[in-house]
């Protein structure tokens, strides 16, 4: 969740920091264009048409409830996307 390049020896070896996803949604996860809010509900970037998140598959309404260990990762990764 949180890139290697930013964290800790610790938060890199930290199981809570990772996060399962499909192929589509892992790569807009990392890129930016998504992520997921304490709740576990997607966000997606505004960057994101409603028609290119069609034709990439997103689903409307998806749903991954996170563990609490990774709320703290998600925060920062929806910080440092602005999203």
């Amino acid at each position: 969740i949180k890139p290697w390049r930013v964290s800790s020896h610790q938060e890199r070896l930290d199981p809570q920091n990772g996060i399962l996803l499909s192929a589509n949604i892992d790569i807009l996860f990392d890129k930016g264009f998504l992520s997921f809010d304490d709740n576990g509900h997607m966000l997606v970037s505004a960057r994101l048409s409603a028609s290119d998140q069609r034709r990439l598959g997103l689903p409307k309404n998806l749903i991954r409830k996170p563990d609490p260990g990774e709320c703290a990762y998600l925060k920062h990764h929806r910080k440092a996307l602005k999203l």
